[in-house]
């Protein structure tokens, strides 16, 4: 299973080497996967981007005319997460997919690797 992401985010390589391990520990996935998570990476790599735009240049940015306007990196933004997180949920990457994949069994010590990048 590919796991360099060569010319991604540090964080977005490290965060996509813990789950292909996790999932592979866990006898999830199969080498047909790895188009999928290439694709969460990519998803992932977005809102790294996009995020960093937002911090550098606000919410708001003035337009041609003056009048200020939505950052297009909130949309770019917001449209990673979203793909990125049903790729999530498929994998049983979220706190809830975990739950129905373990049959509603919950680990309290379970910690959150999406929580951990996504504070990053």
């Amino acid at each position: 299973m590919r796991s360099n992401y060569k010319g991604y985010d540090k964080q977005v390589r490290e965060y996509m080497r813990a789950i292909i391990a996790e999932l592979e520990a866990a006898e999830r996935i199969k080498e047909v996967d790895g188009v999928a998570l290439d694709i969460l990476a990519g998803y992932l790599q977005q809102w790294k981007q996009a995020q960093k735009e937002v911090k550098k240049y606000g919410i708001l940015l003035p337009s041609d005319r003056g009048n200020m306007s939505k950052n297009p990196a909130i949309d770019v933004c917001n449209t990673a997460l979203r793909q990125a997180l049903a790729i999530m949920q498929d994998y049983g990457l979220t706190a809830m997919s975990r739950k129905k994949l373990k049959r509603g069994e919950v680990d309290d010590n379970d910690t959150s690797q999406l929580v951990d990048f996504l504070k990053q």
